[in-house]
């Protein structure tokens, strides 16, 4: 994956230059809600709900809120999920506070998404032709030493307006309409359609990204989230979140804490105080199919009063029957400690919800 991240003091954005070999190319500037609901922003975006299908459209005769094998079922039309983005599915049972809810206790009530609308999978893919973040790392280092770089900086001799506290243009969005405010935020606060927070996209587009194998996790998850009502997720068992969620909506660092070094540039945020380090200089062979693209701006130094602080996660919820269950000090209750290296919320669908499949 390439990410794009531009941090910035509040100012017009620099743009790059289009004829570069690996960056600066425009992403696709327009994305409409695929719906049903739209969690954070408290939209109800369904076309038909209750169980009935849209007008006009042909429902499968079975989908992820009916099926009782998603394994054996085929995923590639998106009537299968009702024509929802990942994240309305995830919601469809009334776990986000900021979103309708569309099911009571009946998965088979879920609502539909707009069957039009999408996101494509040619504007999530990288537009370079390199097969590795290596390649592509290898040939932005070939253009810039061509121009003379990179520059080599030393810890007397670094830029001291790159350290400080940043905050996600995308999660000031999320504050102002969460408040019942207009997001209307000047130029420079303009954002690339954000993909990767589930609300644009045909599910089956979000799976044409994928290897096989991991076709089948995200069917597993979602088809567990929608239709049996038991999501899991990392932190839940006090796991950290993954790198990709790390930069999204829900999960993205609305305050980002950035430390720069002649070695390591250090960000400190995510959805508690979680801590990454990008190496200067260091080279990977990460296949690279598709790009995220952010903006940041720069609010000021870190101050010393609101400084993080690492802190110890103490597990609230279990997988009671299954199901996060949040559990109260001092209840008694069997629990078996999964395979913390394994895909730990895997063992419990499959447990509890799979033995027919």
């Amino acid at each position: 994956m390439v990410l794009g991240l531009a941090v910035m003091a509040c100012s017009a954005p620099r743009l790059l230059a289009q004829q570069s070999v690996g960056r600066g190319s425009a992403m696709a500037a327009k994305a409409e809600w695929v719906g049903a609901g739209v969690p954070l922003y408290n939209m109800d975006a369904a076309t038909a709900k209750g169980g009935a299908a849209p007008k006009g459209i042909v429902p499968l005769a079975r989908d992820i809120f009916t099926s009782d094998d998603f394994y054996v079922d085929l995923w590639r039309d998106p009537r299968y999920f009702r024509c929802n983005s990942t994240l309305a599915l995830d919601s469809q049972w009334g776990d986000y506070s900021s979103a309708p809810k569309y099911i009571k206790d009946d998965p088979a009530t879920g609502a539909w998404g707009h069957c039009d609308v999408d996101y494509s999978r040619e504007n999530i893919v990288s537009p370079y032709p390199f097969a590795t973040a290596r390649a592509h790392y290898e040939a932005l280092l070939k253009e810039t030493r061509a121009k003379r770089g990179p520059t080599q900086y030393s810890r007397e001799r670094m830029p001291p307006s790159w350290d400080g506290r940043y905050t996600t243009n995308i999660g000031t969005v999320f504050r102002l309409v969460r408040a019942g405010n207009k997001p209307d935020l000047p130029r420079e606060f303009s954002e690339p359609p954000q993909w990767i927070i589930g609300y644009y996209n045909q599910t089956p587009t979000i799976l044409s990204l994928l290897t096989p194998e991991y076709q089948q996790r995200l069917v597993q998850q979602l088809y567990h989230q929608a239709h049996d009502h038991a999501p899991q997720w990392s932190a839940t068992l006090c796991r950290p979140e993954g790198f990709m969620r790390w930069w999204s909506g829900p999960g993205g660092p609305s305050s980002l804490d950035v430390m720069v070094t002649p070695t390591r540039v250090q960000f400190l945020g995510g959805s508690s105080n979680a801590i990454r380090n990008v190496h200067v200089g260091a080279t990977s062979t990460c296949p690279a199919p598709c790009r995220v693209s952010a903006r940041t701006c720069r609010n000021g130094w870190a101050k010393p009063s609101a400084s993080g602080m690492a802190t110890h996660f103490n597990q609230t919820l279990f997988p009671v029957t299954g199901r996060a269950t949040p559990v109260v000090p001092g209840v008694v209750l069997q629990y078996r400690v999964e395979n913390l290296y394994g895909r730990l919320w895997a063992a419990v669908w499959e447990e509890y919800f799979e033995k027919n499949m």
